[in-house]
């Protein structure tokens, strides 16, 4: 007993010292916003607006609550995103000639503005690793290493004439590097960044995606064909056809997504208005040749191919609807009215949703068909939530602005957090 009357009056006696010392204990914790281990859980899209002369901006959005968590501010002319590791967010801003850096998490905590070289007036940026970032300049020919924890250019690698895309292995050891102008493909080794091969493809090269293991590169050309790449190689794979062994598709293919659970490749023929479906499954009779051609709508942009494997959604600038593609069938089962050009959509692993960006009528006068960011369920193909982008001016006033409406910034580009 005695020894607990001793207990209790030690912690008596601290607590009035600590009072009398001006000091009131109060436990805080603070939180440290950080990815978990798989990247894959966070569900976190990114949309980028464009807002004419003024800065644009980057909406953040949890595809688990349907709910826009934030918007960045990003530069002049924003044209896409990119993550490193999942922790850090990329804008290429090509008006402005800058990159903005922020996290997702803390999307209003104060981006970062990285200058580009001169001239390069940036169009695109991936990263596979924690410390390096590329971004394609089609001003200047070349692609811009930049350094993380620098948050600066360390270097920059000449390619080929107007490098519109890139792609990086899953190894992250090389970059390949689409030159629109020239039609070739440089291949840059991220252990020096020198380039060490450019891969002749001829006309005009607009989108690639790598196939589920990464061992084969398939690359979309505006002139009506797919080159594919072996990148265990670096030359050309496929059938050996003219121009340069190439698969033929519809007209002006501008966007290719590879399905990893069907092992497909969709190629959206903008010109065409269709979708060109290639089997590339190594042991099929019919690999690397059109086993379907889908006619979707008008003037297609994008496509995204569900995790689960089980449909395609393909965003028609032109016809202002979203195609549903069931991939068994390889046959549109619904169409999905979206308001004014749904320009990009992107969907998460868990298969639940397709993020779609509508560039809508952006000025006040057709206030009924703004611009917006839908949420559509996969499981209904019904539009869930229809999110609004940050005001074109903040400081418009929804109650005393002409049609009580502030324009919108337009979105421009959909991604999914890796």
């Amino acid at each position: 007993m005695r020894r607990r009357s001793t207990g209790i009056a030690a912690i008596i006696l601290l607590t009035a010292f600590a009072i009398g010392c001006g000091q009131t204990y109060r436990p805080i914790a603070t939180p440290i916003t950080e990815p978990g281990g798989d990247p894959n859980n966070l569900l976190h899209a990114v949309v980028v607006n464009d807002n004419g002369a003024n800065r644009g901006s980057s909406s953040n959005i949890d595809t688990t609550g349907d709910t826009n968590t934030g918007n960045a501010l990003a530069g002049v002319g924003p044209v896409s995103a990119g993550f490193v590791s999942g922790s850090r967010t990329y804008v290429t801003n090509a008006t402005d000639n800058t990159v903005t850096r922020y996290l997702p998490f803390s999307p209003g905590s104060g981006p970062v503005t990285i200058p580009m070289p001169a001239g390069c007036n940036p169009d695109f940026v991936v990263s596979r690793s924690n410390g390096t970032a590329y971004v394609a300049c089609p001003g200047s020919n070349q692609v811009a290493v930049l350094n993380v924890a620098l948050d600066s250019i360390v270097t920059a690698v000449t390619v080929g004439a107007n490098p519109k895309t890139l792609n990086e292995t899953l190894n992250g050891n090389r970059v390949y590097v689409l030159n629109n102008g020239s039609g070739t493909v440089s291949v840059i080794a991220t252990v020096d960044n020198v380039v060490t091969t450019t891969i002749a493809v001829g006309g005009a090269p607009t989108w690639s995606d790598l196939n589920q293991d990464g061992t084969l590169l398939f690359v979309a050309n505006a002139s009506g064909y797919v080159s594919i790449i072996d990148t265990n190689t670096d030359a050309l794979a496929g059938p050996a056809v003219a121009p340069v062994n190439t698969i033929a598709v519809g007209a002006n293919p501008t966007f290719v997504t590879f399905d990893a659970t069907k092992r497909r490749l969709y190629v959206v023929n903008e010109g065409a208005g269709t979708i060109s479906v290639i089997d590339a499954v190594s042991t099929s009779p019919t690999f690397m040749t059109v086993i379907k051609t889908i006619t979707v709508g008008t003037d297609p942009h994008s496509a995204t191919a569900l995790h689960n494997g089980n449909k395609v959604y393909v965003s028609n600038c032109g016809s202002n609807t979203v195609s549903v593609i069931d991939a068994t069938s390889l046959a549109v089962t619904t169409t999905i009215s979206t308001g004014t050009c749904p320009i990009w959509l992107a969907s998460p692993t868990d298969s639940s949703r397709v993020i779609v960006g509508v560039k809508g009528t952006p000025g006040g006068t057709n206030f009924a068909d703004p611009p917006s960011i839908l949420s559509i369920s996969t499981q209904t193909d019904a539009i869930l939530v229809t999110l609004k982008p940050p005001q074109r001016d903040s400081l418009c006033n929804p109650a005393t602005a002409v049609n009580n409406y502030c324009p919108l910034q337009v979105p421009q580009y959909v991604t999914m957090a890796p």
